[in-house]
């Protein structure tokens, strides 16, 4: 088996080979912060703190649309969605919240000064001092594209729940007509369901950022052609018309199934070690990267009652597997 997935720790979402990719990516990173720090791409909007920032309305929207460049003081921005937020804290963290729950955050607590909606496409925490601390270009393959924009033209930003998924998108309007995400357009949830409570929709199971862990017992997808449950045994099954047709073989070892931003599915026992991995089935397999808005899962149930797994991103051949 070429590929091994990783142990389980408290943030089990990264391979060893994404790692190693991660490192690899490190001048390109920095390469990315001297841009933003010499003057966001199209604009050279380098911001100081802002002291009378624009005033965000009342949290009763999801969405926003700006030209020119916005400027937010912690504490004044604010998206709405049947009860998930995009918040630009008072302790100066930008966090996207889903039921009650912080998926998501620049991590900037304690320093982010001034939340930037730049005429360049980019979103932009900055420190007291002026300092990027997070940029929505960072880590993003399509964002350079997006930062092709000029303030004259429309950016948006929004938050959005139906069809049990829960979504941040952001876009950038460019000369040449239509519009380019940034990696905040990466940031999506599901609502998988629970054994005994199980999500019922055709639509496939979509996973990107951030990973997945669920528990033996939290994962049930049903759709008209089956369904497939993680069950509290550790057995990952699919069954179609009340018969089980699949199975994991992981049944009383089971204790995790993680959906990895690498494009793994792995399923780990108690002591977080791998017990069943999509990697050990696909010959050629190679770590993906769904981070950033760069890539995609999916699970389909196929007419033919065929479970059907395509990973794909925008630097790799696509990897699909069907049982």
């Amino acid at each position: 088996m070429a590929f091994t997935p990783i142990i389980l720790r408290r943030d089990p979402l990264r391979s060893a080979a994404r790692d190693t990719a991660k490192r690899g990516s490190t001048a390109t990173l920095w390469s990315l912060m001297l841009l933003v720090i010499t003057g966001l791409f199209s604009t050279s909007v380098f911001v100081p703190p802002a002291r009378s920032a624009t005033v965000a309305p009342p949290c009763t929207t999801n969405a926003i649309s700006w030209t020119g460049t916005r400027l937010y003081s912690p504490g004044g921005f604010c998206l709405i969605s049947n009860g998930d937020y995009l918040i630009f804290q008072t302790d100066g963290n930008f966090v996207w919240y889903v039921n009650g729950v912080a998926l998501w955050s620049s991590v900037t607590s304690g320093t982010g000064q001034t939340l930037a909606l730049q005429g360049d496409g980019n979103v932009v925490v900055y420190s007291a001092s002026g300092k990027p601390l997070y940029a929505s270009s960072w880590g993003s393959i399509l964002a350079p594209f997006a930062m092709a924009t000029t303030p004259d033209l429309e950016k948006d930003m929004s938050i959005w729940f139906g069809q049990h998924r829960h979504t941040v998108t952001q876009t950038a309007m460019v000369p040449a007509g239509g519009g380019f995400p940034t990696a905040l357009s990466g940031l999506e949830y599901m609502d998988l369901g629970s054994q005994g409570s199980c999500t019922v929709d055709n639509f496939p199971v979509m996973m990107r950022f951030p990973g997945r862990v669920l528990d033996a017992g939290q994962f049930c997808w049903s759709t008209d052609n089956g369904t497939l449950i993680f069950q509290s045994d550790g057995n990952l099954v699919e069954y179609v018309g009340g018969a089980p047709r699949w199975n994991s073989g992981t049944w009383g070892r089971g204790s995790r199934l993680g959906l990895q931003t690498d494009g793994n599915i792995v399923i780990y026992n108690a002591s977080g070690a791998p017990i069943w991995a999509l990697s050990w089935l696909i010959k050629g397999w190679s770590a993906h990267d769904l981070t950033h808005g760069n890539g995609w899962m999916s699970i389909t149930v196929g007419t033919d009652h065929t479970v059907n797994v395509q990973v794909e991103d925008l630097r790799s051949p696509d990897l699909s597997w069907t049982v």
